[in-house]
């Protein structure tokens, strides 16, 4: 079985598991969640032993009746791991351990290499402006050729 093919198996499966939990812990029995979704019993049947499942529709009326708030956990969901590298993640953590200045800095220098350059100054505010005098931040976007390549690769 291809890897696709086995993880939406294995999600069938887990779904039949979870449904069947959720109906016999609330005290139901196949046939009468089939009359409360409008279902044959034999259909209840068929999704808990995962030779079907339900609808969409019918699965979201299913979680609102059993009190299901978070779908995707409690049918076994996880998401699958971002594809990074252990240089990446390494970044990135310490990327969030830094200042908000310092975060700055680097989002500027890493703009820089991807040929964005982003400058920043404080301007004091006109009176006439009606701010009082206040100082004002200003953002500047100037797009240039990004730091050559090919100087590094030689």
């Amino acid at each position: 079985m291809s890897e696709p093919s086995r993880k939406q198996n294995d999600a069938k499966y887990s779904i039949a598991h979870k449904l069947r939990e959720l109906r016999e812990e609330n005290g139901y029995t196949q046939s009468e969640i089939g009359k409360i979704t409008g279902k044959a019993c034999s259909t209840v049947a068929s999704w808990e032993c995962a030779k079907g499942q339900p609808d969409a529709d019918t699965f979201l009326c299913l979680c609102r009746f059993y009190g299901v708030d978070r779908v995707l956990e409690t049918f076994g969901y996880i998401a699958p791991p971002p594809d990074r590298d252990r240089d990446e993640e390494e970044l990135i953590d310490r990327f969030r351990a830094l200042s908000p200045a310092a975060k700055k800095l680097v989002l500027q220098m890493v703009h820089g290499l991807c040929g964005i350059e982003i400058s920043s100054s404080i301007e004091p505010e006109s009176p006439e402006a009606g701010n009082g005098g206040e100082n004002r931040l200003i953002f500047r976007l100037k797009k240039h050729k990004p730091f050559g390549d090919e100087r590094l690769v030689r």
